[in-house]
């Protein structure tokens, strides 16, 4: 293999293979990038298995051919370059790095033990970039980390004629996003990885897409994606998603209107003193005040009034886990907001009024009087 690139170029594909090259793979050949080079383009790929990434670039090809080259150092390599040609030469099984003034070596697995990228074909769900910016910015963050509940680490997506839906939960809150339905879509149901529906959102805001269409594979478990030059391979996460409707209250006593940034600017505040409380802060609601409250055993008590807030019903008092409730309105960015609820260890429900297909749920913590 034998080929020119610009570095820029080179650089640009690697960034968006750098998370699906695990730092401990299953497979010592997994922490390589495959370059496949023919037909004047040159193709980066990385997977760990479970999520895969393919990139292709323009080349002047001397050679064609195909090498498996050290993930991590490659990149490092190539991002320490100047802009400009770089030469790729691959002999024996040592592949060459050239530029003007530079000259590195770096020894090669062999390829053959590389996994193949699956043909994927299968239902399509298109998805416009506006969806896939408020899944990005209201629902990932519901997603659990949790690996022992596997199901929680992914989103759901509920696609049909009638509803496009996204959802994701990890057991204390939930996010649910409809967005306006196309009339011709399929009956499709399917949960992503966070990670790859991240990578999905990202890549997308990058290549300035207007639509993205998932091409979900039921033989293969396999989600994939394509852009203009890049190929996304996600695997599915099998299973049943819990019964996630059962928990959103049908009605509630008691609403908050109010802009987004004061009660923000006072659950901020809150934080100071909840440290010794396990980040717990509590909403007190009357007819005529909403109080954001929290204590410390060593410094004292906070209270702080949100003065805008429009209150309709008897209130009352309801604690939440701070980051909760701080992720959403970092999320909401400045927006109105409408904060529902019943009694204190009932789940409360959270809206950005800019976004009205959002429901953000979340369980209340009890705590001593």
């Amino acid at each position: 293999m034998q080929i020119v690139v610009l570095q820029e170029n080179l650089q640009n594909a690697l960034t968006y293979l750098q998370k699906a090259i695990p730092a401990k793979p299953q497979l010592p050949i997994l922490s390589s990038i495959l370059i496949t080079v023919s037909d004047n383009l040159c193709t980066l790929g990385a997977t760990d298995l479970y999520f895969g990434v393919k990139a292709t670039i323009a080349a002047q090809i001397e050679k064609a051919g195909q090498i498996a080259v050290p993930g991590k150092e490659f990149r490092e390599i190539i991002a320490s370059l100047p802009a400009g040609e770089v030469n790729l030469s691959f002999s024996g099984n040592t592949l060459t790095i050239t530029t003007a003034h530079t000259n590195f070596s770096l020894q090669c697995q062999d390829c053959s033990d590389y996994p193949q990228f699956p043909q994927v074909t299968g239902d399509t769900a298109p998805l416009n970039k506006k969806i896939l910016e408020a899944i990005a910015q209201m629902v990932l963050f519901s997603t659990s980390a949790d690996q022992a509940r596997p199901l929680l680490t992914g989103v759901l997506f509920s696609l049909d004629a009638e509803k496009t839906r996204a959802v994701a939960t990890d057991g204390f809150r939930l996010s649910i996003c409809d967005f306006t339905p196309s009339p011709e879509q399929k009956p499709i149901q399917f949960i992503l990885p966070a990670r790859a529906v991240s990578e999905v959102c990202r890549i997308s805001a990058q290549m300035q897409s207007e639509t993205v269409v998932f091409t979900v594979s039921e033989s293969l478990k396999q989600v994939f994606v394509s852009f203009d030059s890049i190929e996304i391979y996600a695997r599915v996460l099998e299973g049943e998603y819990p019964p996630y409707e059962k928990i959103i209250p049908p009605s509630f006593t008691t609403e908050i209107v109010a802009p987004g940034e004061e009660v923000l600017e006072q659950v901020k505040r809150s934080t100071i003193y909840s440290r010794d409380t396990s980040n717990i802060v509590q909403c007190e609601v009357s007819t005529e005040k909403f109080l954001v409250k929290a204590s410390s055993s060593t410094l004292g008590n906070f209270a702080g009034e949100v003065p805008s807030a429009q209150i309709t019903g008897p209130g009352g008092m309801i604690a939440f886990k701070a980051k909760y409730v701080l992720d959403f309105l970092q999320a909401a960015k400045q927006a109105e907001i409408k904060f529902s609820m019943n009694d204190s260890l009932k789940p409360a429900l959270f809206q950005a009024q800019n976004l009205p297909g959002f429901r953000y749920i979340v369980m209340p913590f009890r705590v001593s009087s």
